[in-house]
Order: structure tokens, then sequence, then C-alpha cells
């Protein structure tokens, strides 16, 4: 597959993905507001032949009810790597996000606007990459208020206004109101792609399983996997792969194989704000990330 169909397959699905507010856990938006938390910057720890050093890798600016409104990304030597900015209504409402590239010569910038009702409940959402129309997103809702699906409509990367494909994600829920099923079936390009994801909730461990299965195979295989604790924050995450996965962090590069499960562990201050995230896979630490706060 040639460089321009790479992107036409891959900037659809990375680009909501990159507009997302990347933090661990969106409760932790109360603990920042109590404490007045204006800034955190995120250290990764690594070693080397001088010994173990902590590399500046992101730092966040949040509003006075604990949303970060910017987040600058740094390389090993200190040099910008790009910067993302996210735009509420009332501080908590996200109506509009952007990630501008900083030294990296061939990502473009992106940004994405969102639209909500009276109710606030979120009706639809538009994306770009270089200007240029990428996807369209239309959120359905059932009479009970609960969203139902999410209507998808992909654009070309290189000729604005020309359709790529479209597709549908459904929503199901339990008798107790929880996510039960979710279903994603989406044709881009000609190809047709099927995902279908189950959710389990065990209340008295407090955990959630997701399971996904792909196309017509009905076998399913554990896609995620959380903890939490008795604050509902979240502790463990294990997120296992289907074919096998690479992660490149600022210091270190994480690989898994087929079936494995690459591990997050959080570990909480008294305040209740995130001090650590360990990476680990098969029990062995791969990456450990500090997080230190500054007061307003």
């Amino acid at each position: 597959m040639n460089l321009k169909n790479n992107l036409i397959l891959l900037i659809p699905f990375l680009l909501p993905h990159l507009l997302i507010a990347q933090y661990p856990n969106a409760s932790q938006s109360v603990y920042l507001k109590a404490h007045s938390i204006t800034t955190i910057e995120k250290y990764e720890v690594y070693k080397d032949s001088m010994g173990t050093k902590e590399v500046l890798v992101s730092k966040i600016t949040l509003n006075s009810s604990g949303y970060m409104t910017k987040q600058e990304a740094f390389g090993m030597d200190g040099e910008p790597k790009g910067m993302y900015e996210y735009i509420y209504e009332d501080d908590t409402l996200m109506i509009k996000t952007s990630m501008t590239p900083q030294n990296h010569p061939t990502m473009k910038a992106s940004h994405a606007i969102t639209t909500y009702d009276a109710s606030k409940k979120k009706v639809g959402s538009s994306s770009w990459y270089d200007d240029k129309l990428q996807l369209i997103l239309t959120y359905n809702y059932s009479k009970n208020g609960q969203l139902k699906s999410i209507d998808h409509i992909w654009y070309n990367c290189y000729e604005d206004g020309k359709k790529d494909g479209k597709g549908k994600m459904k929503y199901n829920y339990n008798t107790e109101g929880y996510l039960s099923e979710r279903s994603f079936i989406r044709k881009i390009n000609g190809k047709v792609r099927k995902e279908f994801y189950t959710f389990h909730y065990d209340s008295l461990s407090k955990t959630y399983e997701t399971y996904v299965s792909f196309g017509n195979d009905p076998g399913k295989m554990l896609y995620n996997k959380t903890f939490h604790d008795d604050h509902k924050r979240l502790v463990i995450e294990d997120q296992y792969s289907r074919t096998g996965s690479s992660w490149h962090m600022t210091t270190a590069s994480i690989s898994i194989k087929k079936g494995e499960a690459r591990r997050k562990t959080y570990l909480y201050d008294e305040r209740g704000l995130i001090e650590s995230e360990t990476l680990s896979v098969n029990g062995e630490n791969k990456l450990v990330t500090l997080f230190r706060y500054v007061k307003e």
C-alpha cells in the first residue's frame, strides 16, 4: 500500500483520538479543581550510562474547573513536538480542539468542532486535517436520552468534498442502564470492516471488561480490562492485542505480541491526584511517568 492510501485509511481513525484530552481519569478534574491546580507536568523516567534521569514530555495547562486548555509535548532534548488546545463553553463543555505539530516535517495541523443541543447533549462533530474535512459524526439518541448510535462519514484526505465511506456505531444497554454492547460497521473505499464489542461489569471487584469480535468470526477476545478503587479512580488498565502492537514514547518503545497485554498502573497521592503511571508487559516494568502539579 502506498503512502497516499495509508494516509487515507489512517487519518480518519487517528484524528479524533489526537484531539481528545489525554488524561487517564476524567474524574481527576474534581480533585484538580479542589486543590486549585493550574499546571500538570509529566516526566518520563529512564536510565542511561549516567544513571536514572527524568525528562519533561508534557506540560498541561488547566482552567478553573480542572479541565485542560492546552497541552505541550516535548522531545528528549526539550524540543517542542506539538501543541494541543481545547476550547470550552462554560469551562466544561468542549466545543473545539486543535493540534498544531512543531518540528515535524510531515504532520499537518488538525482541528475538530463539536455541537450540542439545548440540553447540552452532543449532536455533531466535524474534524479537519490540513484544513480538509475528514470526518463528520452525527449523534442519535433514544427517547430516554441514551446514546443510540453515531453516524460516520469519511472524506478524502486529498480531494476536498469527496466521500470515502460511511459507517454506523450502535449502542445497547442492560436493564440497569449500563452499556452492554457496541457494534461498528463501516465501509471505506469499498472495504467493509465490522467490529462487535461486549461489556461486563463487576461492582464487587470494581472490574470492567471489554470483549471484541471481528467480521463474521464468532470468537471473542478480551480487549480491555480495568480495575477501580473505592473512589472510582482508575488503578489498573490492561489493553490486549489481537495481532501484536507497538507504542513509541519519548524515552522508550514498547511492543507486545498477539494475545499479550500492555498494563498501565496508577498510583495516587493523598490529595487524590495521579502520582505516577507505570507501563508494564508480562510483569516487567517498561516505563514510569511521574506527574507534578503546580497551584495557582
